[in-house]
């Protein structure tokens, strides 16, 4: 039935217009009293809110910095006592590695893939070097290092005393292919010494590593044990009504859902005729406006036409003014003049002297 009176197309004489626009402002002006009064709340608590959530933030962010801080500072230690152990090396030497890496623009993550490479060749070297009728390979001079780092920095600096062709075909068999981009730049560079010369000791570097590592170690252990002791605490606060309640509320949604989907027809059909007539009111405004537009602008022209025809009758009248103004103001100085003179002579009379005596 809704449906059918959607259908009917509305007509809309000159009092229901009106009417309708006496409703809309009506409202309008319920909601914005509204939302005035609403808006003073807001103004009245928005600046303490906002001074305390500065207060709060200035408290907090040095507290959240400090622990970004600590997490830094202990992930480091421990990455670099875990790749260290991965790698077969001094955690020290190979901080230092890495910064001589970064030093030329190589990150730790590349560095440590050539790293890789390099320690899987230098491990088949080492397995052949066992056989003595086996070919010495291109490693066998390292594999007496045992600091795979160490071994690697010192593989580096022998490559730069190869001829480039030469560098090729070596960096081809122990890493598949040529070092390229900033690698390339790493095994090139010359002031290796002077930059290790800046760096902490590998001495000092390793127990700082150590030492991080093991509070890393420690705190993921605490926060290991915080988990499950959380787990077991809250499993005895959760029972059966729990689980019924949400269930209970999962289903309430779900029949709201249903409902809804009920409505669906309806809700359509209202949305096309709030459509309809918005599309319908607009068309009405629009036709309001070409139909006035062009009076207003035949008004405006007029209007113009009547202000600059009258210009020289006003000007005229203003200069008669300003003329008119200047004998009246000639004829007050002279007044002026002339009383001034009359009652110098009067001053000087013997009936004012008598008088004034």
């Amino acid at each position: 039935m809704f449906s059918e009176v959607v259908k009917l197309t509305p007509q809309l004489d000159k009092t229901s217009l009106t009417t309708m626009f006496k409703t809309l402002n009506t409202r309008f002006a319920e909601v914005a009293k509204k939302f005035g009064a609403g808006m003073k709340g807001a103004m009245r608590l928005g600046p303490l809110a906002a001074i305390g959530g500065v207060f709060l933030a200035k408290l907090l962010n040095p507290l959240q910095k400090a622990e970004e801080i600590i997490d830094r500072i202990i992930n480091k230690g421990d990455d670099a006592v875990t790749n260290a152990e991965e790698f077969g090396a001094d955690p020290g030497k190979l901080l230092r590695l890495e910064a001589l890496g970064a030093a030329k623009g190589l990150d730790a993550a590349t560095l440590r893939q050539l790293l890789g490479k390099f320690q899987g060749a230098l491990s088949k070297e080492q397995e052949s070097a066992k056989d003595p009728n086996a070919k010495p390979g291109i490693l066998r001079e390292f594999v007496s290092i045992k600091d795979t780092s160490e071994a690697f920095f010192s593989f580096v600096q022998s490559m730069q005393k190869l001829e480039k062709s030469r560098q090729v075909v070596v960096q081809s068999e122990v890493f598949g292919e040529k070092v390229r981009g900033k690698g390339s730049e790493f095994f090139n560079a010359t002031d290796f010494n002077a930059i290790l010369k800046l760096l902490p000791s590998a001495e000092s570097l390793t127990a700082a590593a150590k030492r991080t590592g093991e509070l890393s170690d420690k705190k993921d252990l605490d926060a290991a044990v915080r988990m499950l002791e959380d787990f077991e605490r809250k499993s005895k606060l959760v029972d059966s009504g729990m689980i019924a309640d949400i269930d209970k509320s999962e289903r309430l949604k779900m029949q709201g859902e249903d409902e809804t989907l009920k409505r669906y027809d309806s809700l359509k059909s209202t949305s096309i005729a709030v459509q309809e007539l918005t599309h319908k009111f607009d068309s009405f405004a629009t036709d309001i406006m070409q139909k006035t537009a062009p009076m207003l602008v035949t008004a405006i022209e007029n209007l113009t036409g009547i202000v600059t025809s009258m210009m020289p009758t006003l000007t005229t009248i203003a200069d008669w003014t300003a003329t008119a103004l200047d004998g009246v103001i000639d004829v007050v100085a002279r007044i002026s003049v002339a009383i001034d003179g009359y009652w110098s002579e009067f001053k000087n009379s013997r009936f004012y002297k008598f008088f004034g005596k």
